[in-house]
């Protein structure tokens, strides 16, 4: 039985692949001839080749950058153990972001710990030329009681908690936003996020042959 497998695979080389369509046709075909050198590997009609791609290396380093890594931290894939560089390189897909791996997201925004209310409860203000108290102010304890020239300023949100919900709450949305963005850009709408190796992975699409 071979020793060979997809988890495995033979590295051959191809030593020919002439045109088989005219120059003139707006379609190329061509017959490829790969060299099985001492696989002990044999084809047989209806086998599959499959070609196994790789992430480009600016754009893996440009990832790990983002992300604060060095390249060098161990991660589990699905093939086993790997430094963080070769599994960004040659096991995930990280050019195109994934609708799973935003799905994932979901833990980073909880909340935790008790909520925190902030009420104005008093204002003074000084002249600074004259060294008088102008405004002398104490909260009357109204729930609606506040200095005249008062404006609240309503309730602060999270840009990027409500950019994942917009996503995960709209199947358009997501398809839109996914389609033209990768890790990258995905990293500089959620500036705010961080992840251990393992987590970053964990969601990421294999990189498929």
């Amino acid at each position: 039985m071979s020793d060979w497998s997809s988890k495995n695979p033979y590295l051959g080389v191809m030593s020919e692949k002439p045109l088989l369509t005219s120059t003139a046709s707006t379609k190329e075909t061509r017959h490829m001839v790969m060299q099985l050198g001492d696989s002990g590997l044999t084809y047989k009609a209806g086998d599959a080749l499959g070609i196994i791609p790789e992430n480009p290396q600016e754009l893996v380093e440009d990832l790990l950058g983002l992300l604060g890594f060095s390249g060098d931290e161990l991660v589990e894939t699905h093939v086993g153990e790997a430094d963080l560089r070769n599994a960004l390189t040659h096991k995930f897909e990280v050019h195109r972001l994934c609708k799973k791996f935003i799905n994932g997201l979901g833990h980073k925004f909880v909340v935790s710990g008790p909520e925190v209310t902030v009420r104005l409860v008093g204002r003074t203000r000084t002249s600074l030329s004259t060294g008088e108290n102008t405004l002398s102010w104490d909260w009357s304890g109204d729930e609606d009681d506040y200095p005249s020239d008062f404006l609240p300023v309503g309730v602060s949100s999270d840009p990027a908690r409500e950019l994942w919900e917009g996503l995960v709450n709209d199947a358009k949305a997501m398809e839109d936003y996914l389609w033209s963005r990768d890790y990258i850009d995905f990293l500089a709408d959620f500036p705010s996020l961080s992840f251990t190796p393992q987590e970053f992975v964990d969601n990421l699409d294999r990189l498929k042959p």
